[in-house]
């Protein structure tokens, strides 16, 4: 990927990096008025910041070639019988598998859900990521030219090597350029097809709950089944794609300029939304997501949206993040949403809904 555009040197050294996207997309809408959204950030790549081309300019793809790409193991509890309700676990800009996903996953088992976690950065995408472009990734051209030997060992499952390609990968996601959140709503889409296909699970009592950039993913992806637009990687949008979903749970995501969310503010009124928000988080900024929530609540007579905001910084449930992480919060946040997906789940009669506009329309913030 090209990094050394002279525009780009002077906006990387003045803007934060998930800023950057933001800005591309808001200079080609002086240009581009009846474009698609992504078509947009892909014709200001191309002509000014084409460090985001990879991002933005998408190859057209079916939906059985992404599915070959990801993976998504289920996991069901030792205690109640099927069919059990389900919840989707969304990871961030970390691995599917860390060691706080599996705590999460590992304290929703124990409440009687199914688990699945949805992994976008497995080891066929990890390879993509290096190879499917016109020179191979930093991380391989580094070890490349140190030792051929080096190189070579891309071929054990363990290999140093992929692994610091794996890191480069994430880093580039993190900062948006590789793998946007709209391109990661196709695994999502991909998973819930998949889920109401096990005999095991209530296909009518699922819940989907995404951390930071798994968060932006699933407001990205309620927005485009709410204004039937079509998934950026493939063109299309599957019918009835949040059938059968409960509930939605985002954990602190980035709700800036350059995703759909925040384009369109407009997600399915009728779905529960839970948006937990870090009050120090210098990573995205939690007041553009509070004030969509505002939005869409003041509009709508169901007030889909609850709020929820800690005191911490960015990812203050992970102990990977020892700079911002809190114990008492973690355990307070993941008991919080278990309540919120165990109330999503209940019937609710009209007296209530007349109940929550009137306190929403007063108290849109609660």
């Amino acid at each position: 990927m090209n990094t050394t555009s002279p525009l780009f040197s002077l906006v990387n050294s003045l803007i934060e990096p998930h800023n950057q996207h933001a800005m591309v997309l808001s200079i080609a809408s002086l240009f581009c008025f009846q474009c698609e959204f992504m078509d947009t950030g892909c014709l200001a790549a191309r002509n000014t910041f084409p460090e985001f081309q990879e991002a933005t300019c998408l190859q057209r793809r079916s939906w059985e070639e992404i599915e070959q790409e990801i993976s998504h193991p289920i996991w069901f509890p030792i205690t109640g019988s099927p069919p059990y309700p389900a919840i989707i676990l969304l990871h961030g800009s970390s691995p599917a598998f860390s060691m706080s996903m599996k705590e999460r996953r590992d304290f929703f088992l124990s409440q009687g859900y199914a688990v699945m976690i949805v992994d976008s950065f497995t080891r066929i995408r990890t390879l993509k990521y290096c190879f499917d472009k016109d020179q191979p990734c930093h991380a391989y051209l580094e070890a490349r030219d140190s030792s051929i030997d080096r190189a070579m060992t891309l071929d054990l499952p363990e290999s140093d090597l992929l692994t610091e390609i794996h890191k480069e990968m994430m880093n580039k996601v993190a900062k948006g350029y590789f793998l946007l959140p709209a391109e990661r709503t196709a695994d999502l889409f991909i998973a819930l097809k998949n889920i109401r296909g096990y005999q095991k699970v209530d296909s009518n009592n699922l819940h989907i709950i995404g951390y930071s950039h798994g968060g932006s993913v699933v407001l990205d992806a309620m927005t485009m089944a709410n204004n039937n637009l079509p998934v950026p990687a493939v063109s299309s949008l599957p019918a009835d794609s949040f059938q059968g979903v409960q509930s939605v749970t985002a954990y602190y995501p980035n709700c800036e300029p350059g995703t759909y969310y925040q384009n369109f503010m407009s997600t399915p009124t009728t779905i529960p939304t839970l948006m937990v928000l870090a009050e120090k988080d210098t990573f995205v900024k939690p007041e553009i997501c509070s004030n969509i929530v505002k939005y869409i609540n003041r509009r709508s007579f169901w007030k889909p949206y609850d709020l929820e905001t800690f005191s911490e910084g960015h990812a203050f449930d992970m102990k990977e993040y020892f700079d911002t992480y809190n114990t008492q919060s973690k355990e307070s946040v993941m008991q919080k949403t278990l309540t919120f997906i165990q109330w999503s789940q209940q019937p609710r009669s009209p007296l209530y809904s007349v109940y929550r506009w009137l306190l929403y329309s007063i108290y849109p913030y609660q």
